[in-house]
Parts: structure tokens; C-alpha cells; sequence
């Protein structure tokens, strides 16, 4: 998706900076290049000052480009996370025992890896599609997985907790003819966007990370109810509309070691063609030994 930015109009104190409005501007040029976002960011910083009142101005990158490509840049600000500090908004969400000096991390060589591959990266604007449907997408599972257990009910004592809680929650929903059939309508409508946007643009594939974390530590399992909800936030969009995906590992984190991957969606009907550029790219990444 492509934010534009308006250096002219920004203003800071009483009067115009011109030579902020040029780092800015400079910034803003580099962005849609994310394998050097570190020499952007950094360039971006050389312009000011070094010193202690000088800190916001990573933020200030960091919030720029979050902004202007958010699909692209995470907000990095120092109050989500400090690793120097050790101190960050994540504190407050994330309560696991791995917090301490937590560096999310990502595979070396993966932008590399996908400019070996042949073909053209683009960038266009985003299809009409609806982009958030997860709530819509629980309810017609678990409304299709309510109306498929109805014939075990009596063995329903016997079911993990996490899936007796998820029929409970379907019954609790009681979703009726005309909601499941107006789900389905728009997502058949989301679907047709895609399809739509995809050869309009001439699109063959969409790569995305399969997950937006790392892999976490091992404990309950599936034991909570709707606990896999952050594993699924990317994945569940191209089951909405069953589109072909094929996820493969793209190597692990230089820092901590842990697995990532990366899902290429193609358009319905493009299975081997996502299986063979799979492959391509599995190639290049090479695999993962433990």
C-alpha cells in the first residue's frame, strides 16, 4: 500500500525547517527499498546533531516510515521497545518469561534470496478487497465445525477444553441462515477484488511471512481457547479466500537462532506454478538444519 507524504506542509516549532523537510524528503525516496532501511534510517540520523535531545529522531524515522508503508515498516519507537533500556509497551502484552532484552529476529539473506529469483517486485495499491475479516472467518468455522460435531454431542465431555470452548462459543454465537449466507456472499466478493487485483496488475505471487512471530516457548499447546489466534492473523486471510499457498522455511534468526518462514500466494488455479516458485525460492534460501 503506498502512503503519500507532503513534505511541504510539515512544520516544526515556529517557522519551516528546510533542512528537516530535506532528510524528510530523502527518507520518504528510500522507503519503498526495504532491504536498506537501516542505511535509510541511519542517513536519516546523520542529518541532526548527536546528544541526548537528539534521541527522538530515530522515532521520528521509525514513525515516518511506518506511516508512509505500515504493511512494511512495524513501529519501531523506543516506547514499544527498548532494547537498550529493556523497557517497552511490550511489557504490558507479551508476559512470557523470554521478554528480558528480546530481540525479534529474522532471517539473514531473505531480500536477497527473493531478488536471485526471476521476475519483477512491485508494489501496487491494495486490492478492495476487505483486509480484515477475522472475525468474520471464526464465525463461519466455527458455525461449519458446530453444525459437523452436532453428531458427537454426547461425546462432547470427552473433547480438549480448547475445543469444547470453541463449539460453546459457536452456540453462544447462534448465527443464522441469513448471517452465514451474507458471510459467504462477501466472501465471495473479497475473493472476486483479489482476483480482479491480481491480473490487473499482472501479479503472479504475494509473499508474505507465514507468521508475525517467532516461534514461542513450549507449553500448553493448544490447551487455551482461541490461544492460536496470533499464528493464524495472516494465514486465515487465504483460507477466507482459498486461495493457493505454500509456505516454506527461509532459514533462522542470526541472533536467536529460532525458525522463520515466508507463504507465496498465488491466484485459484495456480497450484503447481506456486509449488514450482516454492521451490525456486526454497532453493535459493536453502533449508534449516537443526
Amino acid at each position: 500500500m503506498t502512503r503519500v507524504l507532503h513534505v511541504s506542509d510539515l512544520h516544526f516549532g515556529t517557522r519551516e525547517d528546510p533542512e528537516m523537510e530535506r532528510a524528510v524528503a530523502a527518507l520518504v525516496e528510500r522507503a519503498h527499498d526495504t532491504s536498506s532501511a537501516d542505511a535509510t534510517m541511519k542517513a536519516f540520523c546523520a542529518a541532526f546533531p548527536d546528544g541526548k535531545e537528539y534521541r527522538f529522531v530515530r522515532d521520528l524515522a521509525s514513525e515516518i516510515l511506518h506511516n508512509v508503508y505500515p504493511e512494511h515498516y512495524p513501529l519501531m519507537h523506543r516506547w514499544v521497545w527498548d532494547a537498550k533500556a529493556n523497557t517497552g509497551v511490550i511489557r504490558e502484552i507479551w508476559h512470557g518469561d523470554n521478554v528480558d532484552h528480546m530481540l525479534i529476529d529474522v532471517a539473514d539473506g531473505f531480500e536477497r534470496a527473493l531478488a536471485a529469483l526471476p521476475g519483477e517486485r512491485v508494489d501496487p495499491p491494495p486490492p478492495s478487497a476487505r483486509l480484515d475479516v477475522l472475525e468474520d472467518y471464526f464465525d463461519l468455522v466455527l458455525t461449519e465445525m458446530l453444525a459437523y460435531h452436532r453428531r458427537f454431542d454426547e461425546l462432547r465431555d470427552d473433547y480438549r477444553f480448547s475445543n469444547r470452548a470453541r463449539l460453546e462459543h459457536a452456540e453462544r454465537r447462534a448465527m443464522t441462515a441469513e448471517e452465514y449466507v451474507a458471510l459467504q456472499a462477501g466472501r465471495a466478493e473479497d475473493t472476486d477484488a483479489w482476483c480482479d487485483w491480481l491480473a490487473e496488475h499482472r501479479i503472479d505471487a504475494v509473499v508474505e511471512p507465514t507468521i508475525p512471530i517467532v516461534a514461542p516457548l513450549r507449553g500448553s499447546g493448544y490447551d487455551e481457547p482461541f490461544g492460536d489466534v496470533e499464528d493464524l492473523s495472516l494465514t486465515h486471510y487465504w483460507d477466507w479466500t482459498g486461495f493457493p499457498v505454500v509456505a516454506l522455511p527461509s532459514g533462522v534468526g542470526a541472533r536467536s537462532g529460532l525458525p522463520t518462514s515466508v507463504s507465496l500466494i498465488g491466484a485459484p488455479g495456480a497450484d503447481w506454478d506456486v509449488l514450482a516458485w516454492g521451490t525456486a525460492l526454497q532453493a535459493e534460501l536453502g533449508t534449516v538444519s537443526p
